[in-house]
């Protein structure tokens, strides 16, 4: 979707009025020194700006705030198979202007930049484009299932990643009980172990879902 926002002409419209009637020697009644011209100046720009945001995680509808000539106050993007992008030109390259996303609920900004300058303070090209990027991340529920047969027992667990606690634990209560983790963000190296109790064995232990984790 591409967005076509023009400049504001900024006009400086000067109007002079004589002071007095007084005529000038060569008979033209305009006084000296004062001309009935107007002068007229416009600002334009030449710079590109594109903005691209990316989901992980499904969909969603992303709200921006910006800052900068030629740019609105406000703008969202609704991602697409996980991407959307729009631009801005004629833009006066001298500006630097700033991007700011404000995720919706369960998303989370994984990390965003600019090829020119950073999101906060960007650098616009003379006649060039630059583009800034914004990676979401959709947050996931980890349910950590816990059954023990033969009785029942606390057992211990270390996390790493997605925003786990490093450790934690479960009591079974007749055989069986479960945690759950809510704003877990994906990531290939999350990961969840058990520390299995002298007098216990652990017989099997598997994921289900689309989290890449490690039980051991």
């Amino acid at each position: 979707m591409r967005i076509l926002v023009p400049l504001l002409a900024l006009a400086l419209l000067l109007t002079v009025v004589p002071s007095s009637s007084q005529a000038r020697p060569d008979g033209d009644p305009r006084p000296h020194g004062r001309s009935d011209a107007t002068a007229l100046s416009v600002v334009e720009g030449n710079a590109t700006l594109v903005v691209v945001v990316n989901s992980t995680g499904g969909d969603g509808t992303f709200s921006f705030e910006a800052t900068g000539a030629g740019l609105p106050s406000s703008f969202s993007l609704t991602t697409v198979n996980g991407t959307s992008q729009t631009s801005f030109s004629g833009l006066p390259s001298e500006e630097r202007p700033s991007l700011s996303e404000q995720p919706p609920g369960g998303w989370a900004l994984r990390a965003s930049g600019c090829d020119a300058g950073t999101p906060d303070n960007i650098t616009l090209q003379d006649n060039g484009t630059t583009t800034c990027w914004f990676d979401n991340v959709h947050f996931a529920t980890l349910t950590v299932n816990v059954t023990s047969e033969g009785g029942d027992g606390t057992f211990a667990f270390e996390a790493s990643g997605g925003g786990l606690p490093a450790s934690f634990n479960v009591t079974t209560v007749n055989g069986s009980a479960w945690v759950v983790f809510a704003n877990v963000t994906p990531d290939e190296n999350v990961s969840v172990r058990e520390i299995v109790p002298d007098d216990w064995d652990l017989a099997n232990a598997t994921c289900e879902g689309n989290l890449s984790l490690e039980a051991e």
